[in-house]
């Protein structure tokens, strides 16, 4: 129970510094999260032309 106490605490904190969570995220895998992760570069890498 403590991990998830502090897992509260920094998403509180996050939040008041203007953070959002995305609630399509929660409670996905961490394989999907990095998938998700990769999309965001790879479309990232196309719109400055880099690959």
């Amino acid at each position: 129970m403590a991990e998830d106490k502090f897992e509260q605490a920094v998403i509180a904190k996050l939040k008041s510094e203007g953070w959002d969570c995305p609630t399509d995220y929660s409670g996905v895998t961490v394989d999907r999260l990095y998938d998700h992760w990769r999309d965001i570069l790879n479309v990232n890498m196309v719109n400055l032309k880099v690959c």
